[in-house]
């Protein structure tokens, strides 16, 4: 039996249910993705026959529109163009979408690598910058000469690596960009660099003598090419690190240590040889530190008397009243060293002696002699606690007294 009997199959619910396909719809042209055109055309079709079809243009409410549409006087910015096939079935649930830009102002560029007057160490530099349309394409000017292009990325950032071989000395870098629309933007103003592939020269003024009596090291570097920065490696450290033009090093243990420091100039050079300077730590005090003021006796006005004496060049002093360690001072090259108490010291007598410290900070034995002083203000105490120079301060000034 063919066909489907409507008494029986209506009577036992077995009639099937034919499912109808709905229309289809396909736009076969449209504008460019990025125009200056304000005005689109768009055509469509659908694989269905017998077809009308409905349009909305930006989230407007779709109406019935026939092949080919057209719309005018468009503002700039994105537009969205929808269609969709409608028959005796229904409508197209998954309209055709198209959306397109249109753009007519032309895009601003900028370059952020290198930066003005900043010295780079290639002779093919990369020029890196920003611009404000993605997917624009950026010209690179260098003194002048197209220096190539390159396509911006979604966040507007692009980055071209240039195949230049520049001349050491000054150039200059702009750029020009073209949005994906057509629109090309002015020309940035000129950015001034300099290439530099020498690299600097590295000398050590002033360090330790080749027997050190102290677990401090103060260095003094310079550079004849004029480089500011320098990278240190002491010892065994396994790479180079950025330090100063004035290195301190604290406690250093006893036996050899030596030091390399290379310059680096601002275009990143680096010195390939760099100066190496060699010296032995001997902590064991042969003798305390000498003792030469205040006398033993004296009287002093000031509750900041100032300490002084001699030892070792470079040695760390502790220096102890009555018994209470009061701080440290630093020995320069000629061995001079001097300390002020930070907090007042009463009036009456006091106790003082000096010993050498280790690289742990202990106080090596033997101390100096110990001596007493007096401190008499005469009824006029001392107005304001006096500064306390910190060990780097101290370091300076053995520095000044050895380049003086």
């Amino acid at each position: 039996m063919r066909g489907c009997l409507p008494l029986v199959l209506w009577a036992v619910g077995l009639c099937p249910t034919v499912a109808l396909a709905l229309p289809e719809t396909r736009i076969t042209a449209a504008p460019p993705l990025y125009t200056k055109q304000r005005e689109a055309t768009f055509t469509f079709n659908s694989p269905t026959s017998g077809v009308t079809f409905e349009c909305s243009f930006d989230g407007s409410d779709y109406t019935p529109c026939v092949s080919p549409k057209s719309y005018s006087a468009l503002a700039d910015g994105r537009h969205n163009f929808l269609v969709r096939a409608v028959d005796a079935t229904g409508v197209d649930t998954t309209p055709a979408r198209y959306p397109w830009t249109i753009d007519n102002v032309a895009p601003s560029v900028q370059i952020t690598q290198p930066a003005k007057d900043e010295g780079v160490g290639s002779r093919a530099p990369i020029i890196k910058g920003k611009v404000e349309d993605p997917f624009s394409t950026v010209r690179v000017f260098v003194d002048e000469e197209l220096a190539g292009s390159v396509e911006a990325e979604a966040d507007g950032d692009w980055i071209l690596e240039t195949s230049l071989n520049l001349a050491n000395g000054p150039h200059t870098v702009s750029a020009e960009a073209t949005d994906p629309a057509g629109n090309v933007g002015a020309r940035s103003s000129s950015i001034p660099f300099s290439v530099d592939t020498e690299p600097p020269e590295t000398n050590i003024v002033e360090g330790p003598p080749s027997i050190h009596y102290s677990g401090v090291a103060v260095f003094i570097f310079e550079s004849p090419s004029g480089a500011t920065n320098f990278e240190c490696q002491l010892d065994d450290a396994a790479d180079f690190t950025a330090c100063a033009a004035a290195q301190l090093y604290t406690n250093l243990a006893e036996g050899s240590h030596s030091l390399k420091v290379r310059a680096k100039d601002s275009a990143g050079n680096v010195d390939p040889s760099p100066s190496v300077h060699q010296w032995s730590v001997s902590l064991q005090a042969a003798s305390a530190p000498d003792l030469l003021e205040p006398a033993d006796g004296a009287v002093v006005d000031t509750e900041f008397p100032v300490i002084s004496g001699r030892t070792q060049a470079q040695r760390l002093v502790a220096v102890y009243i009555d018994d209470v360690k009061s701080g440290v001072a630093l020995a320069d090259e000629s061995g001079a060293w001097s300390f002020r108490p930070t907090a007042p010291l009463k009036e009456g007598e006091h106790k003082l002696n000096v010993g050498s410290l280790d690289a742990s900070g202990n106080t090596l034995e033997p101390r100096s002699a110990t001596r007493s002083f007096s401190v008499s203000l005469g009824g006029c105490a001392a107005s304001g606690a006096q500064p306390l120079l910190p060990l780097m301060g101290l370091v300076l000034l053995a520095m000044r007294r050895r380049r003086s």
